[in-house]
C-alpha cells in the first residue's frame, strides 16, 4: 500500500475518533475542529489522485523540425495558439541540433531560455501547450529518449554509464525512464544486455 494511502487512512481513524468524541461532548468549537480536520484530508486524497493521474498521462511524442521556424510576425504574436505553437517548434529544433548542450547533467531551465531566445514565461507557456508540465520534463523527455537509443544500440550497457545521456546520477535515470516510458530502466537495460548475450552466443 502507498505511503500517501496510509496516512489518508490513519488520519481518516482519527477523524472517526474525533467524531465520536464530539457526538459524545457536542460543542461548536469541536465540531468546527472535526469539519476543518475532514476537509483537510479529503481535500488531500482528491489532489493526492489527480497527481498519480497525471503523473500516468503518456508524454507527447518527439517530432522531428527540420528546418528553423521563422521569426514570429504580429498577426501570429495576436494568435495565442500558434504563437504557442511557433515557439515549441523553435525550441525542438534547438534541442534537436543542440544534443551536446542537454547531454550535460547541469544544462537546465535557464540555458535553454538563453539558447532559443525566449523568455522563461513563454518558455513555459509553449511546452504546457504541447502536453509538459514544466521545463525540466521537456528535457527529462529528451534525455530518456536518448538513454533508449544508446541502450537499443548497444552504446550503454550499464547503469552507471546513464550519465552519457544527460543524468547526474543513476536515481533520476531510473526515476525519469520508469515515469516517461511505463518501464523500469533495470529490466529495460537487461533485456537487450540479454539479447546481444544471446545473439552473441548464436553466431
Amino acid at each position: 500500500m502507498p505511503h500517501y494511502l496510509r496516512g489518508y487512512a490513519t488520519a481518516l481513524g482519527l477523524s472517526s475518533c474525533l467524531y465520536v468524541w464530539m457526538i459524545v461532548q457536542f460543542s461548536v468549537p469541536l465540531f468546527e475542529v472535526w469539519l476543518v480536520f475532514f476537509t483537510l484530508i479529503n481535500l488531500y486524497m482528491c489532489l493526492r489522485t489527480l497527481e498519480t493521474i497525471a503523473l500516468s498521462l503518456p508524454m507527447p511524442a518527439i517530432k522531428r523540425v527540420e528546418a528553423e521556424p521563422v521569426v514570429e510576425t504580429e498577426q501570429v504574436q495576436d494568435d495565442f495558439n500558434e504563437a504557442n505553437r511557433q515557439r515549441f517548434e523553435r525550441i525542438e529544433f534547438w534541442m534537436q541540433n543542440n544534443t551536446a548542450a542537454w547531454k550535460d547533467y547541469t544544462f537546465g531551465r535557464d540555458q535553454l531560455c538563453e539558447g532559443v531566445g525566449i523568455n522563461r514565461h513563454l518558455v513555459l507557456q509553449a511546452l504546457r501547450s504541447q502536453g509538459y508540465n514544466d521545463v525540466h520534463e521537456y528535457i527529462s523527455t529528451y534525455r530518456v529518449e536518448e538513454l533508449q537509443r544508446l541502450i537499443v544500440q548497444g552504446r550503454i550497457k550499464m547503469l552507471r554509464e546513464s550519465v552519457d545521456a544527460g543524468f547526474g546520477t543513476i536515481k533520476t535515470a531510473r526515476s525519469s525512464f520508469e515515469r516517461i516510458k511505463g518501464v523500469n530502466l533495470d529490466e529495460f537495460l537487461a533485456s537487450y544486455n540479454k539479447k546481444r548475450e544471446g545473439g552473441m552466443a548464436d553466431s
